[in-house]
């Protein structure tokens, strides 16, 4: 079949035994309610420039969101004083340490460095990472001169989506569904399986991004009832990196099974609309240097990183105006950097894309052999590239394709799609059937190949992600035990701050007092900026907080005590009076509660009234500024002891006739 997947149930189809053939399988066509309420299903769309993904949360399928709360991240891992980081984060390293950030590693998967896809790669000048072409295998190299192969870095962002994922839904996620371009190969497609054994994300399907696009489609088209009618849909990507176009069709079996059959798929790895953003950039540096004549940003890959960011938003803005403005502060050497850019300059940069990007198509309506005298009903892009209005007027060009339209939200839809598949193969949910078929098949690399990993070299890159999680861990409970003394240190110092009478601990705290507790806690401040991050440990902050705590702590009671004690005294002087009275009237008017009873709560009573005397004046000898001699919640208990007694003695019933008094 087109996907490699892994199966864990007999109501799944059977895979096939090779990956380059044709074949069809049995998916979901609506996910029923009775679901549990926690399935771990993860749909990954993994692009050159973007990647999104799609969970099951609450029964719906939703998309993933990051720490940013962006419903997309980059695709990209990025390295930073050795720490990884993904996504977004990665992405804005480039301006700083260009070639610490990894992107278009997937295209790595299998090749060996005199494949076409690495000659692409190590030439396109965005590209600002080093590649080690030394051996049989593509290595990509960061900044600070470390090593890795691409199914190593394709598992780093597995684990980084499956932790998103896992943030997302409060479930541990640890497979997933991945979509690919239809040119990957079957041994790339198994690269993207290997990449998951290493970091423990297990890989259930690889499947192309046309196919979860048709499914998702699927779910939300209205199915006709008639079993000969066709809905015939083209599919066209125009992607950062390449362009591609499938014909699928929409019909009920015989047996009125619901149908997507992939009737073509053909990619041009050539065009793309990272393509854009590049002559976007050359432009821009071109005129830089007209301005600084001995400037060339080009060799400067902090500068051209910085360029080629603007290069993005300029396209984006140049699909809905015809003229943007431009302004980059520093470019290079302190150089600020302000030009205009015209959509109809933008265009002339674009003529031969304009002519390449109808190619794919053309070969997608021809190889999909339609029945004579019928085209597709429907046109439907995805991908970013397709905005540009000359590049959508190229595609709506191509005869048979008619105007472009969208029917669902086709950003999102290939994760969704994906998810959907990921619900179906992993066996979690009850579904109801629909058939996909997919006559397209997989490539197989003939030239130019790298093996696959052994099970040696995925222990050794198990073992160093491994390390790095655990190197990362420590680092997060660090920056979280040295975020928490910090915020601790700030909160201690405003608490014993005797700014005037108002402030919480003026009447409990002597200036003299106030004064060495701040020295310390100063100390500790600049002790905590001063000491190199490689030198700080959780347990040296851990000593230094057990070191000044008791003394924050002890004014902490003190102020507490300070507005608790007024109260709480009060409180048991009124007690203490009321089980006087009480101890007194219930003579006469509860003569059947024992005497030695009522004696007992004026005795406790009058003991109460010593031991707050004697405790008071404890207190006036220390004064306030010093440890209170007793605390509010003795007094309470006092209060609690004598409120507890008349509580029983209320209980005491009036004895029945012929008992005796003292039995009672």
């Amino acid at each position: 079949a087109s996907d490699v997947y892994k199966r864990q149930t007999s109501r799944s189809m059977p895979q096939p035994a090779r990956h380059t053939a044709a074949g069809c399988w049995l998916l979901a066509a609506i996910v029923l309610p009775s679901l549990a309420a926690g399935q771990s299903i993860l749909g990954i769309d993994w692009g050159t420039a973007w990647v999104k993904a799609a969970v099951l949360k609450n029964n719906e399928f939703t998309i993933v969101l990051n720490e940013a709360t962006q419903r997309k991240s980059s695709a990209a891992i990025g390295f930073d004083n050795g720490e990884r980081v993904f996504g977004d984060a990665a992405a804005s390293l480039r301006g700083r340490v260009p070639d610490s950030v990894f992107s278009g590693f997937h295209h790595l998967l299998a090749v060996s460095p005199s494949h076409p896809a690495a000659q692409r790669l190590d030439g396109n000048p965005s590209v600002q990472f080093k590649m080690d072409t030394a051996g049989v295998r593509c290595g990509l190299v960061n900044g600070d001169g470390d090593k890795f192969g691409p199914e190593e870095v394709m598992g780093m962002s597995l684990y980084f989506m499956s932790r998103m994922a896992s943030a997302n839904t409060k479930r541990n996620i640890s497979s997933c569904v991945i979509t690919v371009p239809v040119h990957m190969t079957a041994q790339a497609r198994a690269g993207m399986v290997q990449a998951g054994e290493i970091v423990g994300v297990k890989v259930e399907g690889v499947v192309n991004d046309y196919a979860a696009l048709a499914v998702q489609y699927a779910k939300e088209r209205k199915w006709s009832t008639n079993p000969g009618e066709v809905e015939r849909v083209l599919l066209v990507d125009v992607g950062a990196a390449f362009t591609r176009a499938s014909v699928v069709e929409y019909s009920l079996s015989a047996g009125k099974k619901q149908t997507i059959t992939i009737k073509s798929a053909v990619s041009d790895q050539e065009v793309g609309g990272g393509m854009v953003d590049l002559r976007l950039a050359e432009l821009l540096a071109e005129r830089f240097q007209q301005l600084h004549k001995t400037l060339d940003i080009r060799n400067n890959p902090r500068a051209f990183a910085k360029v080629l960011r603007e290069a993005e938003k300029i396209k984006r803005r140049l699909s809905a105006n015809d003229e943007t403005s431009v302004s980059i502060g520093s470019l290079i050497n302190d150089l600020d950097f302000q030009t205009k850019v015209t959509r109809q300059e933008l265009e002339r940069l674009l003529t031969d894309l304009k002519d390449r990007v109808g190619v794919p198509i053309q070969q997608a309506l021809a190889q999909a052999q339609l029945p004579a005298g019928t085209t597709v009903d429907l046109a439907m892009p995805f991908g970013a590239g397709w905005r540009f209005p000359m590049i959508k007027e190229a595609i709506e060009a191509v005869p048979g394709v008619g105007n472009l339209k969208n029917f669902i939200n086709t950003d999102e839809a290939v994760a969704l799609g994906a998810a959907f598949i990921h619900a179906n193969v992993s066996g979690q949910v009850r579904v109801r059937e629909l058939l996909l078929r997919d006559l397209v098949p997989v490539p197989s690399c003939q030239k130019d190949c790298a093996p696959p990993l052994t099970p040696h070299q995925i222990q050794q890159a198990r073992s160093r992600h491994q390390q790095m999680c655990k190197a990362e861990q420590e680092r997060e409970e660090l920056e979280f035990a040295k975020s928490e003394f910090e915020a601790w240190l700030y909160a201690s110092k405003e608490l014993i701050m005797r700014e005037d009478d108002e402030s919480p601990a003026y009447q409990v705290i002597s200036p003299e007092q106030a004064e060495t507790l701040t020295a310390s806690l100063d100390q500790a401040e600049e002790w905590l900026y001063d000491t190199p991050w490689d030198e700080l440990t959780v347990q040296q902050l851990v000593v230094k907080k057990s070191q000044l705590f008791p003394a924050v702590a002890a004014i902490q009671t003190r102020i507490d005590e300070y507005d608790a004690r007024p109260g709480v005294i009060q409180a048991l002087r009124n007690g203490i009076a009321n089980a006087l009275s009480k101890a007194h009237d219930w003579k006469e008017t509860r003569p059947h509660i024992p005497q030695t009873k009522l004696e007992q709560l004026s005795e406790l009573s009058t003991a109460a009234q010593e031991w707050l005397t004697s405790s008071q004046q404890a207190l006036e000898k220390v004064g306030l500024f010093a440890d209170p001699p007793f605390k509010s919640e003795q007094v309470k208990q006092k209060l609690s002891e004598i409120k507890d007694l008349i509580d029983t003695l209320r209980l005491i019933k009036p004895q029945r006739n012929g008992a005796n008094k003292d039995d009672i």
